[in-house]
């Protein structure tokens, strides 16, 4: 009897601790949420900048931004190099160029025939690009042998994988392309045609793939905060399902930096899945290129507003962001925080880059593109420092010495031209803009005639 009494009582007692962890997780789901709530409904006036003309100094900036274009894209491929110089290009990058050659044609750098020229040289090339598993574009490719490149840096038939969040750039592109210039509809039919795009997403969130050591496809989730919002987005006009990367609510923390609260993401960093850290340019895409939702809007103003008030405090002019430096350095992130660490820069694995941080010139015209703010000008001044009128933008400056980062990039100089674009049209897919403009036109006026 008392055996049973007591086996009896210890299922009560584990039913008991059961029930009180449960009642313990709502309570926290429910403060959790309430907290999201008031950081998103905030009243707080978000100063966002709208359409203006262009000042004569931002002409000078777009056109040079364009220069690296016209110096770095491949007459036999029409692939842009991600990095000048150099014999790769990232799928993230192509998308980039894209996009920033709608920026160019719709502010009047290139006239319609350059541009079709353009654009039909590239299609063509992507009709025939090599792919990941027979599914989807490679990481990356040789410029002008169009073969992937491998694990070790190499071409390679195999490849090393694939992004989501990488693709999705070219994915947006081709929607902007489609609408505003229907005639290259066929082309980019027969090119998405060949992908797997049903691969992008499971259950919700977005999926990468990878090269295993013994040689295995590996499929993984991908994506962390900031860089899941712009991309979930981007598949959504696809039909792709991605409503657990695009809310993401229970892996999102309130923490403050500074005196000023933030958004982080509580899951680690991995190299393949993702790095969890907090630095400018998905927001800063996400507003040039996508336009604001209500819950990004004040996610991005609170990353602008940490390195405003770095500013403040320490009279270091900030702009964090993502830059190639000069080889063999390779992709650097300079985060506001990353794995509960503030201000740290580290390479795509993880690693730190204690020597490497710097003032990012996308973003610091990225932020004063958005953002009508006393700082804006900060930015600005700091980074015409970093312009070339011949050959581009410089990624910018260490911090440590204010010598210049000798590496131009697609990525930076795609980032300046879409917020030119965005002072003068807003986002890159305001497909019926408050401007109106026959973006077909083969004359119109503009500053650069």
């Amino acid at each position: 009897m008392l055996r049973y009494l007591s086996y009896a009582l210890g299922v009560c007692a584990v039913a008991a601790l059961g029930m009180f962890a449960w009642i313990v997780y709502q309570r926290v789901e429910q403060d959790r949420a309430s907290a999201w709530r008031r950081f998103v409904e905030s009243d707080t006036a978000i100063p966002v900048r709208h359409p203006q003309p262009l000042s004569a100094e931002e002409v000078r900036w777009a056109a040079a931004a364009w220069q690296y274009f016209e110096r770095n894209t491949s007459p036999r491929t029409g692939l842009p190099a991600s990095v000048a110089g150099d014999r790769m290009v990232h799928v993230e990058d192509i998308g980039s160029y894209l996009l920033a050659s709608v920026a160019a044609h719709r502010l009047g750098i290139i006239e319609i025939g350059a541009f079709n020229e353009r654009m039909s040289r590239l299609f063509d090339t992507l009709s025939r690009l090599p792919l990941f598993d027979d599914a989807l574009p490679n990481h990356t490719y040789d410029l002008q042998k169009l073969g992937m490149i491998g694990r070790d840096g190499e071409v390679d038939v195999v490849g090393a994988g694939w992004s989501a969040v990488a693709i999705s750039r070219m994915l947006l592109a081709f929607k902007i392309i489609c609408w505003e210039y229907p005639y290259f509809t066929p082309q980019v039919r027969d090119i998405v045609s060949r992908w797997q795009l049903h691969l992008l997403v499971e259950g919700g969130q977005m999926q990468g793939a990878h090269l295993s050591r013994t040689g295995r496809v590996v499929l993984h989730r991908e994506g962390r905060l900031g860089y899941e919002e712009y991309a979930a987005r981007v598949m959504a006009l696809y039909n792709l399902e991605t409503h657990r990367s695009g809310e993401g609510r229970s892996h999102i923390q309130l923490t403050h930096i500074d005196g000023v609260e933030l958004a982080i993401d509580t899951r680690p960093s991995f190299p393949i899945e993702g790095l969890s850290l907090v630095t400018s340019d998905p927001y800063i895409a996400h507003g040039l290129e996508l336009g604001w939702s209500r819950e990004t809007l004040p996610m991005a103003y609170q990353v602008f507003r940490v390195q405003r008030q770095r500013f403040a405090s320490i009279g270091e002019p900030t702009a964090a962001g993502t830059g190639y430096l000069e080889a063999p350095a390779g992709r650097v992130h300079c985060a506001l925080i990353i794995d509960n660490r503030s201000w740290r820069c580290v390479n795509d694995d993880g690693a730190p880059r204690h020597d490497a941080s710097f003032f990012s010139a996308g973003a610091a015209i990225g932020w004063a593109a958005l953002f009508e703010t006393d700082y804006a000008e900060v930015l600005r001044t700091e980074a015409v420092r970093a312009l070339d009128p011949r050959k581009g933008w410089r990624t910018g400056y260490y911090l440590r010495d204010s010598a210049p980062v000798e590496s131009y990039t697609a990525h930076t100089n795609a980032l300046i031209l879409t917020a030119i674009h965005y002072v003068q049209r807003g986002p890159l897919l305001n497909l019926l803009g408050e401007v109106p403009t026959d973006y077909l036109s083969e004359r119109r006026e503009t500053p650069f005639e």
